[in-house]
């Protein structure tokens, strides 16, 4: 297999894993694939601070996904992080920016090692890294070139993680929230009154018309009212009727023959 078919066998598989932690470990193992290296890394902005989390792993099935906490400024990293630009290092110990520390909490010992920025939309968001050639070579533009690439793929792919991951946790919490009957917050006299109501008629079986100026909240009333009710576990359906023309609002509600 040539580099440019394992360049695009490690892409494609990139494409359908949304779980960060497992798509991580896989963009280290084909990252080291391609480019036929001991070790690689990928390192990650934690915009909330000034550190980086670190994740590296042997290209090995029997070794697992190790995670580190380091300021962003350090090693040969930190210069990539501050020029965007990528770095071929041919000898580890001449290299200033080198920061062995990494070496010592990962176990591997770096002697040469290649590291390019890892953007997605020109926002600078890691660094993907390899470590040591296999045959014992240095690392070359070639391999730079297709490291970027990679890349490339892995910025969409871990950006891609990231949304599907926000949008379980907000859907539990929506789910957690409703589950509670805590779907909006508030614990004023006149909201303590409007409570006490929801609970009065979710247990009826008659209609209940909410009535109230655009954006007062009577969706989520109905919302609260239906959790609360016997039927929680049916379908829950709103519809817009100002959205429908008089003549179909009959059809979209109760149906037509």
């Amino acid at each position: 297999m040539t580099k440019m078919d394992a360049l695009l066998r490690a892409s494609s598989e990139l494409v359908g894993c949304l779980d960060e932690q497992t798509l991580i470990q896989k963009i280290i193992e084909e990252a080291a694939l391609v480019l036929d290296a001991e070790a690689c890394s990928v390192i990650l902005l934690d915009e909330a601070s000034d550190e980086c989390f670190f994740y590296s792993a042997s290209n090995s099935a029997n070794t697992g996904l190790s995670k580190i906490r380091f300021n962003r400024s350090l090693g040969i990293v930190g210069q990539v992080l501050e020029s965007g630009q990528a770095v071929v290092v041919g000898d580890t110990r001449r290299h200033p920016r080198h920061y062995s520390g990494v070496d010592t909490k990962t176990g591997i010992q770096t002697h040469t090692l290649v590291a390019v920025p890892l953007r997605l939309n020109h926002r600078l968001i890691g660094v993907v890294e390899a470590i040591n050639k296999k045959n014992g070579a240095d690392f070359t533009p070639d391999d730079v070139q297709l490291l970027s690439i990679f890349t490339n793929f892995a910025a969409v792919a871990i950006t891609n993680a990231w949304t599907y991951g926000r949008c379980l946790n907000e859907a539990q919490a929506f789910r957690e929230a409703a589950a509670r009957g805590t779907v909006f917050l508030g614990n004023s006299p006149a909201m303590a009154r409007v409570w006490k109501l929801i609970d009065k008629v979710a247990g009826a079986r008659s209609t209940v018309l909410l009535h109230g100026e655009s954006g007062c909240g009577k969706e989520v009333i109905a919302a609260a009212i239906h959790q609360r009710s016997p039927n929680r576990d049916k379908p829950y359906i709103c519809v817009n009727c100002a959205a429908l023309e008089s003549n179909l609002l009959g059809s979209e509600l109760f149906g037509h023959e």
